[in-house]
């Protein structure tokens, strides 16, 4: 439901299966160090934190 939360909140969208669920899965940012770590991947992942920080993908700290 993350991708359609905004719809369905706005009733642009209706839920017709409430106790189905997707499986649960991961999101992950590879990168080959942190050191000598351009300031674009940093921000990018800064930014992916943020972005997901308040949903139920809630990440962990890098």
């Amino acid at each position: 439901m993350y991708l359609a939360h905004s719809a369905i909140a706005r009733g642009q969208l209706e839920v017709v299966l409430p106790d189905w669920q997707p499986k649960a899965m991961d999101i992950y940012a590879l990168y080959p160090s942190r050191r000598n770590q351009p300031p674009a991947v940093r921000a990018l992942l800064d930014a992916l934190i943020a972005h997901f920080a308040d949903s139920e993908w809630a990440p962990v700290a890098i």
